[in-house]
């Protein structure tokens, strides 16, 4: 699609807005030079008789004949219209007329009307400038607002620049009409269509044709040329209704108005038959209804009639009263069930009012000046230095416009204004934070004290499972109670999404803020959905603003209701839209930064592990070699089976030693096709003694069918004596002790799962995202180093490409689950 820059779109679309204006002015300067004749003929014996004729003229009058025009007598209608138009450009007529018998002559200046061919050539240029407008401004007329704006400009622009024009006079009804008639017939019937497509969700034919909504405005472009010329043609009578052709362009416009109104209204009917939220509902039946009771006696009792040749069925003094109905009850839908944003329809009227009323002025003065200074010549260089004054005021047009913005927020909105520069500078100071979750819990603090909310919140992505499913859980909040916390089960246990649904496709690829109203309305939602909506409703959760980063959906901040009771504003998604961009790359920081300090934990943690190991090793060498020795030698069986289990256990001690000393690293291991059970049952019949000792009991669970992978015995029997020794210290206050370890079915195809669970105090939320990091533990400083776990990540992940997950709750245990490829699909 051809596309140019911002500063291109705007330049070009001044620019041709003031050379309507520009136009316009010209043709009214010629207006107040040269006095024009508006008069209608008729011809009755050869004669020429003058009918009707407009009041500024002060030699002819009704009912005059004229005889002659410059010597050529006139009989009939082409020996008139040869005479008067047949010569150059506000040429001098001689014309004689006769009144009451009596014979009078007088010097006139007649303007010269353009030939047919001109004017279709002008119109034809204003329709080409028009679609030239709606082609470059292609995305730009995506938008609601712009779109609708940027038409509306350019309508008026260009019908304005004809009807004062060289026929059409300079009263105020003159300007008025061609306004009414681009108002009514040109950006009505599109606009109406528009919003019943759009209103309340995109329609799904939109959906998969996009385009479709802008050949809602192709009709339009085709039939302005259409009003452009009966303004033209039309503007040559006293009475518009006068124009010979003005029946039938009125008959083709209205029935046009009529099929797309209509249309428009049959498509809000059915939108009411789609499940929708209350609030929304309203709005649709007041626009509607208020609409109907308006509107529709209008066109069926007035304008339906006089399609058919009939008088029309109403008065306008009883059309107007009518039609109160459709702002009142437009207004209603406004104020009462939030249609539009309020301050945002001030805060535009505001700026363009003002904008506008500078072009006025502008306008003005390029007709005083002209006439005053300009009046006795008009050559070229006139022209041109006139263009040349345009196109200025035309680059300053947007500069204009933004300063006046400027001006008008810092004036009337000075509180949005405020936390809006504090909003953008608390989105640059989370780009310090290297914490993702200090990060989150600045984020939701800050919004609720700046936009006064009554709570936030954040979820997070926890792990992602088969067919496009992820798992997400609440992270912080802020102004949430412990009981609200609690009561919000879908919340705090965790709610899968399907990424691949439609909504959540939309969600993620708009990367809009999102109220909850417009997510619960679609009819695709899946059912797992109604547990989060009640939640999300009794927190009084209104706003979703979905976390990106690389095309992924990490994360989504809840906002709760203002504690004002307003609604969120055009402004606070906009403010919220830059805030999200600053946070997702703060979290992408946090992530580099997280990434760096665990590479270099890891590379200390090495470097640490390899020099104990290097001191382990040398007296556990001699205590090897010589329980070696001593085996060669003759011995008491009871002493060679101590002697066997020193070798044995020296031999695991330097294998662990090598497991911290690979901390962190991946080197090459002795893998190979083996049973997860064959390691688990080894590990648990190695620590029997143990759990006898502690009382606890330790249960194995197998089933027949399992996946060999393809591992080392080693490092995965570390990993499950790490696992259980935790799960023994975490059951210690339990009275009846219980440790489970078994394989299962695997949830992801391709792996085999070995899990660990106990029946412990379970693992608080606040830590157990930072279980797995190097030193971290929650044992007291005597009773652990913090590296367990560490290890068992690195094993698992590293050198086996694996898995490892842990869910807990508090007081009733905790449950880690070890994930490896299997054989054949590694």
């Amino acid at each position: 699609m051809f596309s140019l820059s911002k500063v291109m779109r705007i330049s070009f679309f001044s620019i041709v807005v003031f050379i309507s204006f520009y136009l316009a002015a010209i043709n009214s300067v010629r207006n107040f030079r040269w006095p024009q004749i508006h008069a209608v003929f008729s011809f009755e014996d050869e004669k020429a008789i003058i009918q009707q004729v407009s009041e500024d003229e002060t030699f002819l009058s009704q009912g005059d004949i004229i005889r002659s025009i410059d010597g050529a007598e006139i009989h009939n209608n082409l020996d008139l219209l040869r005479e008067l138009w047949a010569k150059s450009l506000t040429s001098e007529r001689s014309i004689v007329i006769e009144r009451n018998g009596e014979t009078l002559s007088e010097i006139l200046y007649f303007k010269h009307r353009f030939s047919d061919t001109e004017n279709i050539l002008r119109v034809l240029l204003a329709g080409l400038l028009f679609a030239l407008g709606i082609f470059i401004f292609y995305k730009r007329l995506m938008i609601h607002s712009v779109r609708n704006l940027s038409y509306i400009f350019i309508s008026l622009a260009y019908s304005v620049s004809v009807p004062i024009s060289e026929r059409s006079g300079t009263d105020v009804w003159s300007i008025l009409i061609p306004f009414w008639w681009a108002i009514l017939f040109s950006m009505i019937p599109p606009l109406t269509l528009n919003f019943a497509l759009r209103f309340p969700y995109k329609k799904k034919i939109l959906k998969k044709r996009p385009y479709l909504a802008l050949l809602a405005y192709l009709p339009t472009a085709l039939f302005l040329p259409i009003i452009l010329y009966t303004l033209w043609e039309g503007g040559l009578y006293k009475e518009l209704e006068n124009y010979p052709l003005y029946d039938t362009v009125y008959k083709l416009f209205t029935g046009y108005l009529l099929i797309y109104v209509v249309t428009a209204f049959f498509i809000l009917f059915n939108v009411l038959r789609n499940p929708m939220q209350r609030k929304q509902k309203m709005q649709v039946l007041w626009f509607i209804y208020g609409s109907a009771v308006g509107l529709f006696p209008y066109m069926f009792l007035r304008i339906l009639p006089k399609l058919f040749g009939f008088e029309s069925l109403i008065s306008w003094e009883a059309i107007l009263v009518i039609l109160f109905v459709v702002p009142i009850s437009w207004a209603i839908s406004v104020f009462a069930y939030q249609l539009f944003d309020v301050e945002v329809v001030i805060n535009r009227s505001l700026v363009y009012f003002t904008v506008l009323s500078s072009l006025v002025i502008l306008y003005i003065l390029i007709i005083y000046v002209s006439s005053s200074y300009l009046g006795s010549y008009y050559d070229l260089n006139n022209r041109m230095f006139m263009t040349l004054t345009i196109v200025g005021a035309a680059l300053l047009f947007e500069p204009a416009r933004r300063r006046i913005q400027y001006l008008i927020d810092r004036f009337f909105y000075r509180d949005w204004y405020s936390y809006r520069k504090t909003l953008l500078q608390v989105g640059r100071q989370l780009s310090a934070i290297s914490d993702t979750h200090s990060l989150y819990r600045e984020l939701v603090k800050q919004l609720v004290e700046i936009l006064y909310l009554k709570n936030a919140y954040i979820v997070e992505f926890v792990e992602e499972k088969p067919d496009n499913i992820s798992t997400y859980r609440l992270s912080v909040a802020h102004g949430l109670t412990e009981e609200e916390i609690i009561e919000s089960k879908s919340l705090t246990k965790g709610f899968d999404l399907d990424l691949s649904s439609p909504v959540m496709v939309r969600f993620v690829e708009k990367l809009n803020p999102i109220h909850t109203d417009q997510i619960w309305i679609f009819p695709d939602l899946p059912e797992d959905f109604r547990a989060l909506r009640k939640d999300m409703d009794n927190i009084h959760t209104q706003l979703l603003v979905p976390i990106v980063l690389n095309n992924k959906l990490i994360g989504c901040l809840c906002l709760g209701a203002k504690r004002s009771g307003a609604s969120f504003t055009y402004k606070d998604i906009q403010l919220l839209k830059s805030l999200q961009h600053e946070v997702s790359l703060a979290i992408k920081n946090s992530s580099l930064i997280q990434g760096l300090i665990e590479a270099e934990r890891l590379a200390s943690l090495g470097e640490m592990s390899a020099k104990i190991a290097h001191e382990i090793n040398n007296p556990l060498t001699v205590i090897m070699m010589n329980a070696q020795l001593e085996l060669e030698k003759e011995q008491e069986p009871d002493l060679r089976n101590t002697l066997d289990l020193i070798v044995k256990h020296s031999r695991h001690i330097k294998e662990l030693t090598r497991g911290y000393m690979n901390l962190g690293k991946v080197e090459s291991t002795k893998q190979r096709n083996l049973l997860m059970s064959e390691v688990l049952h080894s590990t648990v019949k190695s620590l029997t003694p143990l759990g006898q000792l502690k009382h606890v009991n330790l249960i194995e669970s197998y089933f027949k069918g399992e996946s060999e992978v393809n591992g080392d015995f080693t490092s995965l029997e570390q990993v499950f004596r790490n696992l259980i020794l935790n799960a023994v210290h975490a059951t210690s206050a339990i009275p009846l002790r219980k440790i489970e370890v078994g394989i299962k079915t695997s949830s992801e195809s391709g792996f085999s799962e070995a899990y660990v669970s106990d029946n412990g105090n379970g693992i608080p939320p606040n830590v157990i995202d930072k279980i797995f990091d190097p030193y971290f533990s929650t044992k007291k400083k005597d009773e652990g180093t913090g590296l367990g776990l560490a290890v068992v990540k690195d094993i698992i992940e590293v050198i086996h490409k694996g898995k490892v997950s842990v869910e807990s709750e508090i007081d009733k245990g905790t449950i880690f689950k070890i994930l490896i490829p299997t054989a054949n699909s590694a």
